[in-house]
């Protein structure tokens, strides 16, 4: 897409989405952030394509899957699917409900079928398992020595490993039956990873008998270093959420300035392993000081457009055109845009029917 389609673009969007004022002073700043970043993408453009990707929020119901088509706005050519299983309150055992009667897209058959109209609509697809912790916050802090003595402590862990592998077992068989791709086994488990290494690795020579795709794990963006197992996978998978400014608005030359290190620092331990980078989850959230750290800013109602596409342009800028990365998948995507209609909704991390759209749509055209 050059300039001229781009502006198009922009102003045909925005006059269907957004009120005749708002339009007028959004853009001016938007159409000039976009076409530089489209300018500086196409400058740099890497001999091999990148993972342009999204993270799908799961289809509560199959009528959702109508909506798939609509991704196309921002020209994606990877999709993860996210299954839930999930952990009662205290207690370690992981359960997934193949038939999902809660969330149809978490389950076995929603995500086979989500799967199917992904590859009909010609997407590549990441399956990308996740565990939510009733009542106790994320994975990362899964850790049984925090509520039972010391003497069930191991117990605890083999009860944890055995339903866990049993679940990213089963994910394997749909990621080689559905011929996903990519599979990733497991997303931050901060703890587990340095505390139960020999688990991991058995349980990715127990995923490589069942599925010969690209395998990968999702380590938080502080802890990707401390993971130990990097070379019996295929990408150095990293949730990047790192923190970049305290600035309400920051410009795209502070953001890039706070990526330079982190930049620098990932690409050398990205040698040492001899595997890419690849960058699991990437986002920010349309309000102000968005780039600080989404877990200091809680709930905001103020929102701030400008300061989501500086993040974002930012982060292309210091990512995409490196060698050892192999690219990313932006959090989040909802099957339906009528979510967007809720209260609040706008200022969270999805970029659908926000001035961002454009951007993407804009690098993602340029390495694909």
């Amino acid at each position: 897409m050059d300039s001229s389609e781009l502006k198009r673009y922009s102003i045909s969007y925005f006059t269907s989405h957004i009120s005749h004022l708002r339009f007028l002073f959004a853009l001016i700043p938007l159409f000039f952030s976009t076409t530089s970043c489209n300018n500086y993408a196409q400058e740099n453009k890497p001999q091999e394509s990148k993972i342009n990707g999204v993270c799908l929020v799961a289809p509560r119901d199959s009528t959702m899957l109508r909506e798939l088509p609509k991704l196309e706005r921002i020209s994606p050519n990877y999709v993860a699917v996210i299954p839930y299983a999930f952990k009662r309150r205290n207690e370690s055992k992981v359960n997934y409900m193949k038939e999902n009667p809660y969330w149809w897209g978490e389950g076995l058959n929603g995500c086979r079928e989500t799967i199917s109209q992904l590859k009909q609509l010609g997407y590549k697809v990441m399956l990308k398992p996740h565990v939510w912790l009733a009542g106790e916050g994320w994975p990362g802090d899964f850790d049984p020595t925090k509520r039972v003595s010391a003497d069930r402590v191991e117990e605890e862990w083999v009860i944890w490993e055995e339903s866990y592998r049993a679940y990213i077992l089963e994910m394997a068989r749909l990621a080689s039956n559905e011929d996903v791709e990519i599979l990733c086994i497991g997303t931050e488990y901060r703890i587990a990873v340095k505390q139960r290494l020999q688990f991991w690795k058995d349980l990715i020579a127990g995923v490589r008998e069942i599925y010969t795709g690209k395998v990968t794990y999702a380590s938080n963006w502080d802890n990707y270093e401390h993971v130990s197992f990097w070379k019996e996978l295929d990408f150095i998978g990293i949730d990047a959420y790192f923190p970049l400014s305290d600035s309400k608005q920051p410009e795209v030359s502070e953001l890039l300035e706070a990526w330079n290190p982190i930049v620098k620092s990932i690409v050398v331990f990205s040698d040492s392993i001899g595997k890419p980078i690849l960058f699991t989850e990437y986002g920010y959230r349309s309000i102000p000081y968005t780039t600080r750290g989404d877990w200091k800013n809680g709930e905001v109602s103020e929102l701030d457009e400008e300061a989501q596409s500086t993040a974002y342009q930012a982060l292309y800028q210091s990512w995409w055109n490196k060698k050892n990365f192999a690219g990313g998948f932006l959090w989040k995507w909802h099957p339906a845009d009528s979510i967007y209609q809720l209260k609040g909704a706008k200022g969270q991390f999805s970029p659908q029917g926000k001035d961002v759209e454009v951007l993407i749509e804009a690098q993602y055209q340029s390495s694909n």
